[in-house]
């Protein structure tokens, strides 16, 4: 859901059902790319855990909050079809054009937005070429996720009781 609310859609979108399997496969670890490398910390994660694993929601919202702070995202920006969003007059002139069709009209105006979520993305720091993480990854040994991030997170996902509960309940099996 993260890859979509920040490049608009998967990379998956435009392929037949047939091939979507193998792509997600493919494209799991360039997912983010052209992103914050604070998610391969979430990626890191989330690739650890088994089924019955449940994942350290606190480390990850830690990691979600540290990357929209140092970016001047605030959990009160609107979404692109919201008042005030990128798209906002975009989704209306298509929901008028719908009401007109149906015998209703309504208008209203948008607030400008001081930057929008596009511009935001654009702030991402993106790579200097264009090799796949893949592919960057062949060439050297993959570091710890602490590698990947640039700040400090409180909690590890060891810290987590229910990480320790998860260890024991695979242990007992």
């Amino acid at each position: 859901m993260l890859v979509e609310f920040i490049y608009g859609k998967l990379p998956w979108r435009d392929v037949k059902s047939k091939k979507i399997c193998q792509v997600k496969e493919d494209s799991f670890a360039t997912l983010f790319r052209h992103g914050p490398v604070e998610l391969y910390a979430v990626v890191d994660h989330i690739q650890t855990l088994k089924y019955e694993t449940r994942p350290n929601y606190d480390y990850l919202r830690e990691i979600i909050s540290t990357i929209c702070t140092s970016r001047n995202f605030k959990f009160s920006d609107p979404y692109d079809w919201e008042a005030g969003g990128e798209s906002y007059e975009t989704f209306e002139q298509l929901k008028n054009s719908y009401s007109t069709t149906s015998g209703t009209t309504r208008t209203t105006t948008a607030s400008p937005s001081p930057q929008s979520r596009s511009q935001k993305v654009e702030n991402f720091e993106k790579p200097k070429n264009e090799e796949s993480f893949v592919e960057i990854l062949e060439q050297q040994p993959s570091p710890p996720a602490e590698k990947f991030t640039d700040f400090s997170v409180k909690k590890k996902p060891e810290d987590d009781e229910h990480f320790e509960d998860a260890k024991d309940d695979t242990k007992k099996n």
